[in-house]
């Protein structure tokens, strides 16, 4: 949709495509080929007129002069300018080369979700179309809750958004929309202002804890004790949801049988918490029927994401508030099921093999045959985002070749052999479903790409011409793709042509989720965890072999900066920020540091250099630390961060991570 502002710029409605739950309509206001303003679309159900601080300073970033718009060659001297077709053609000779003498699977396939797109995840139809790639799978952020929640209903479902106004009480579990969902909080101030309850649970005092009425601080990865606890107090109370439990769950006596087996001061010790706070919590959860649990990333980003993540649901089970408005638990709604998904080309797979993203420096250089001598990374900064940074950048250089598609000079592209420039939001077309409401959106280009750079989409299908592959979408347009893979909305009665270009509600999407009583489990009922062992887990300890626990003292929290969307920070912007470690103010007088004083923080797998700060509202056995800086910065947080992984899931488990405070003297 495109209409003229008062000031006569045009008007071009778009959805926004950072990695982001809310999907954002924009009005972007253009004037001579250029954008002059963005805006959030008020008449968008959700987006209400106004943007968060990443998508507002994006126009920094569109044109920043730090933006790439040539191919680049690295050469013995440095970087070497070259030319689009050169650079294309030297991609497919050594792409090509890499097939015929090793196989498909000898080239290592990086995507992830830089700019989020239906047009995305069909990228990797060339390497399908050649016989399938090592794929880089799993999830940096999701995947651990997603299956836990699998596991434990069958699908990732929630209710509609402003049915947490049916709510008596709303937890916000790990998750803090005033920094990153903004979109969120008109809800929860409206619910505030109905006097329905808001409690916060989260090992800090985050930006959102000023909404709250409550606030519980559990220790790191203690969450799993602390719904367990929640649960027995139900059901030595007596007031445990028998009806909903025998009616509708396949297995209720193996979650109470669970509950048994811990004793009071075991689950207050494990969460980190008094015991009477603990039970105080559980009693909020008898006295405000319905209540709804929104689960954060932060609980499902240890070695037991997926356990705690069923933990989490059970609670919200054996209280009854499955199923009924104003009860639930929301995490991440799926929504890849509303397009075709043979579009991506898994019928040309014929070899199949995987480097974990929570693992992949490790997952590259123990790699058996055959070698890779390839590696394609677009939508993404691995080298930044992966735990154990270090190692994956000694991976990456391990590999012959490495292509990097990106619009900046990141620490990924650093490690390339041939960089890419490409489009940027507001310069290319795709589709945009939400995983938080109900909607998807047209992604309309407002300006053209600047300096003459391509869409992913056009460059794989240069490379597909140059491979010889006649394919029906690669190489043609993107609207081609994206059409064929909005058919299934036919099915509901939308044209997928004009499905790609208006905001239509997901004909999959409830009020209210499993109202019906329908789980997608193989018995077709909620399914709760079978047992539950904790493992309270410290990788550092382990790599230093029989260390005492002591050595890294601090659960390392390293949360993403709510300024900047991952690691989409210009280089200028990240030079005038401190890379700060916070600290509670005990916590920093034991170890003999300040506010402002300089010094390092360790773990067993590097040292980053920080500026101390101080902040009553962490835990003491708690260090914080921002996220998403670049390592040639000095900002690169990961290098410290253990790269184990979820048990299901693939899902690193950024949060085992334990530290230790070096002061500079």
């Amino acid at each position: 949709m495109t209409t003229e502002s008062d000031s006569g710029a045009e008007v071009i409605r778009t959805t926004c495509t950072l990695d982001c739950q809310d999907a954002c309509g924009v009005d972007v206001h253009v004037k001579d080929g250029h954008v002059v303003g963005l805006r959030g679309a008020k008449d968008h159900p959700y987006t209400e007129g106004f943007l968060c601080i990443r998508l507002n300073r994006y126009m920094d970033r569109l044109y920043s002069s730090e933006r790439m718009t040539e191919p680049l060659r690295k050469t013995k001297s440095g970087w070497q300018a070259i030319g689009w077709d050169d650079a294309l053609d030297l991609a497919a000779e050594k792409i090509g080369a890499a097939v015929e003498q090793h196989g498909s699977t000898s080239i290592l396939y990086y995507m992830d979700v830089g700019s989020f797109g239906v047009s995305k995840q069909f990228n990797v139809r060339l390497f399908n179309r050649l016989g399938g790639p090592t794929m880089a799978s799993g999830s940096l952020c999701l995947g651990a809750g997603i299956a836990g929640t699998l596991q434990t209903l069958g699908k990732c479902a929630g209710s509609e958004p402003a049915d947490m106004l049916n709510s008596e009480m709303i937890v916000l579990w790990g998750r803090n929309p005033a920094a990153y969902s903004v979109h969120m909080m008109p809800l929860i101030k409206r619910a505030q202002a109905r006097g329905i309850k808001i409690v916060l649970i989260d090992p800090i005092r985050n930006e959102t804890a000023r909404f709250c009425d409550r606030h519980y601080a559990p220790k790191p990865g203690g969450d799993g004790y602390l719904a367990l606890g929640i649960c027995k107090y139900l059901f030595e109370t007596g007031t445990a949801d028998q009806d909903f439990l025998k009616a509708k769950t396949a297995n209720p006596e193996v979650i109470e049988r669970m509950t048994a087996r811990f004793s009071w001061d075991e689950l207050a010790a494990g969460a980190g918490l008094p015991l009477e706070s603990l039970r105080e919590l559980a009693q909020l959860f008898v006295d405000h029927r319905p209540a709804s649990v929104f689960m954060g990333k932060g609980p499902q980003h240890y070695v037991q994401g997926a356990e705690i993540t069923r933990l989490i649901v059970s609670v919200c089970a054996v209280a009854g508030n499955i199923g009924v408005s104003g009860g639930g638990y929301q995490f991440n709604s799926e929504y890849r099921s509303l397009f075709d998904g043979s579009l991506n080309g898994d019928g040309f797979v014929t070899q199949r093999r995987t480097a974990p993203k929570g693992r992949l420096g490790e997952a590259i250089l123990t790699m058996g045959e055959p070698p890779l001598r390839v590696a394609y990374i677009n939508g993404g900064n691995p080298v930044t985002q992966c735990p154990n940074s270090t190692k994956v950048a000694k991976a990456l250089s391990a590999i012959d070749f490495v292509v990097v598609v990106d619009p900046f000079m990141t620490d990924t592209a650093d490690c390339a052999d041939l960089y890419l420039p490409c489009a940027m939001f507001l310069e290319e077309r795709d589709v945009r479903a939400a995983s938080w409401n109900p909607y998807v959106g047209p992604v309309i280009p407002a300006v053209a790409p600047q300096g003459g750079v391509k869409s992913d989409w056009e460059i794989l299908g240069l490379l597909a011409e140059r491979l010889g592959i006649d394919d029906p979408y690669l190489g043609k347009p993107v609207e081609t793709l994206l059409q064929a893979a909005l058919a299934p909305m036919g099915q509901h009665g939308l044209d997928p042509v004009k499905a790609m270009s208006q905001v239509f509600r997901k004909p999959n999407a409830t009020e209210v989720a499993f109202a019906d009583g329908e789980f997608g489990t193989p018995s077709g009922k909620l399914e709760f965890l079978d047992d539950w062992e904790p493992v309270d887990r410290n990788p550092a300890a382990d790599k230093a072999g029989k260390a005492p626990a002591n050595m890294f003292p601090l659960q390392l929290l390293s949360l993403k900066h709510p300024r900047f969307q991952a690691s989409q920070a210009l280089q200028s912007l990240q030079d005038a920020m401190e890379p700060t470690a916070w600290l509670h103010p005990e916590t920093a007088a034991r170890f003999g540091v300040g506010e402002k004083a300089a010094g390092r923080l360790e773990s067993a797998y590097g040292s980053y250099p920080v500026v101390f700060g101080l902040d009553d509202g962490i835990r003491r056995d708690v260090c914080v630390a921002r996220a998403g800086g670049w390592l040639k910065q000095n900002r690169g947080i990961n290098v410290l961060t253990s790269d184990v992984l979820s048990t299901s899931g693939e899902t690193p488990g950024y949060y085992e991570t334990r530290v230790r405070v070096v002061t500079a003297d």
